[in-house]
């Protein structure tokens, strides 16, 4: 069964329960899975503003609004948690191909390490039948369906509360094993309010009272094909098919993404607040939707079938860009300059963070770059925080695809200049000349005259170990090196090949994502340098394989 989205506003006001000014009644599915009603008494305070793509945003911070100084307020945090959550909005609206407006309550911050790590709900209307919630409704249909003149009040469309009682990782770095990952928590909580969820409760009734459920629930179906409910809305199946890990998502898009219908998360006993509303522990690995999420654990972009279910229930998407500059320099011997080209006919934000081998970081303010316009600065200007030391690995993101990048690294006393090339890394895990799950360094010379070393970095979410296989001219397998942690959009060495090793290339074999890298070539005495960006290629086999 398709489910198409509302094309009309003449539609979507007929869907809206008529009455007096105030009665339409509001709600959301807490995390515990009871239906809560929401006060109509004006919430939209504190508002910040954004834009990303066509998609306008506004974030509502109860701990701002309340001066809590916790949480989204936290004096010493509170601003790179807000930064977080706009870079998780440029993702989103890089995605969507949508014209409308998100707005997002967030709640005032928890401090509870009791508590769930967070909570995300979409607002809707209680009506029968299947909706896709407030969110939905306004980025589609670009009409606030909840004003004053149908709700008496203003409402924004979804809420999101965090639990800062646990223990957070606040930026863009990677994320310590005890620490939650703030960008993924939140745009876990988001897809939700999206529509990734259900409104069901244990027997297949609607938790609201009112028979309110979702697009998403008009597609789950048991794995023999049975939908879940009927056209009306009413429970066409028995309530031991949601807890027995027997229900799938029957969107079309996403079936052809995975080349199943993905598996929907029916633990043996309904769980409420997180039965249907999350996928299958069997297809949840490298997905937002996994359930739990769990300390340590990134996941900072949907899979390529989660894009899809979003396709499924109505909504356009397009792409947006992500670059990897993966080795940037700011250090007493080199300094790099880093470069972004807009070709695109209308101004693009884009966000910037830098993660060095030990996981420190910074995350830069949104920045916008105007139509045929560049940005160019140095990496030491760029974030200044870090200040000298090892280099960097960068990472880019956008909401319009007009976006590319390099970098040009020069030594300090001479400034002799070489030039790398930032890879973009496509979205749903796609891979490019450049980015691949084998790469090539086309050459490493180890000789009186030059040295080099090859960096890798992991494009994926979780650690994986990376292989390198080192060759000589004669096709010998001069050694192999396993770099056993590569943790996510952070640079990783290979060896350093001198006159002892002599001339060699290598190719790094990834065990799990994509991996893209770059080789430097030094004088002998490693004043200057030139920089090659790595090859993805598809058929590489040792002899013995």
């Amino acid at each position: 069964m398709k489910c198409y989205p509302l094309s009309s506003l003449f539609l979507f006001l007929a869907l809206i329960p008529q009455g007096q000014a105030g009665e339409q009644k509001t709600g959301y599915l807490d995390s515990a899975g009871a239906w809560q009603r929401v006060d109509h008494s004006p919430s939209k305070r504190g508002s910040f503003q954004s834009k990303a793509g066509g998609v306008k945003f506004s974030v509502f911070y109860d701990d701002i609004e309340r001066s809590t100084r916790f949480g989204f307020d936290d004096p010493s945090l509170g601003e790179i948690r807000r930064k977080t959550l706009d870079a998780v909005l440029i993702y989103l609206g890089g995605l969507l191909a949508e014209n409308g407006m998100l707005e997002i309550q967030v709640k005032s911050s928890l401090d509870d390490p009791s508590a769930p790590v967070a909570t995300g709900a979409p607002y809707f209307a209680e009506s029968a039948g299947f909706f896709g919630g407030y969110p939905f409704e306004h980025l589609t249909l670009l009409v606030d369906p909840c004003r004053e003149d149908n709700c008496g009040s203003d409402l924004a469309d979804m809420e999101l509360t965090v639990n800062f009682g646990l223990n957070f990782n606040s930026g863009l770095g990677a994320p310590a094993a005890d620490e939650y990952d703030l960008y993924t928590v939140l745009l876990h909580q988001i897809s939700h309010g999206l529509g990734l969820t259900s409104l069901a409760a244990a027997d297949g009734s609607s938790s609201t009272g009112n028979g309110t459920l979702t697009l998403f629930d008009q597609l789950l179906q048991t794995a023999d094909g049975t939908p879940l409910w009927n056209g009306d809305g009413s429970f066409a199946v028995t309530a031991s098919d949601l807890s027995q890990g027997q229900v799938v998502f029957a969107g079309s898009e996403a079936e052809t993404a995975l080349g199943s219908k993905p598996a929907v998360y029916t633990p043996d006993l309904f769980v409420a607040g997180a039965s249907l509303s999350h996928w299958d522990a069997a297809i949840a690995d490298g997905a937002v939707l996994a359930e739990p999420i769990a300390p340590g654990q990134t996941q900072r972009a949907w899979s390529t079938f989660e894009i899809a279910a979003l396709r499924d229930l109505g909504y356009r998407i397009n792409t947006g860009t992500t670059l990897v500059f993966p080795w940037v320099s700011n250090s007493d011997t080199f300094e790099s300059t880093v470069v972004i080209n807009n070709y695109g006919g209308s101004d693009a934000r884009i966000v910037l963070s830098a993660t060095r081998e030990d996981g420190s970081s910074e995350l830069l303010e949104t920045q916008t770059i105007p139509a045929y316009g560049f940005l160019s600065s140095k990496a030491e200007n760029l974030f200044a925080r870090l200040g000298t030391g090892n280099g960097y690995t960068v990472l880019l993101r956008s909401d319009v695809s007009s976006i590319r990048g390099r970098w040009i690294t020069n030594d300090r006393p001479g400034q002799t200049p070489s030039q790398g090339v930032a890879i973009e890394i496509p979205s749903g895990g796609a891979t490019s000349q450049r980015l691949g799950q084998t790469i090539v360094f086309g050459y490493l010379p180890g000789n009186k005259d030059f040295q080099s070393i090859p960096v890798v970095v992991n494009t994926g979410s979780e650690p994986i170990y990376i292989t390198f296989y080192y060759f000589k001219s004669d096709g010998t397998l001069f050694r192999t090196a396993i770099l056993d942690d590569a943790r996510p959009l952070t640079p990783s060495l290979g060896l350093l090949i001198t006159e002892t090793e002599g001339d060699l290339y290598a190719v790094a074999r990834s065990s799990g994502a994509p991996i893209t890298g770059v080789v430097f070539v030094f004088n002998a005495d490693l004043g200057y340098t030139a920089i090659g960006n790595a090859t993805a290629v598809d058929n590489f086999t040792l002899p013995d394989e």
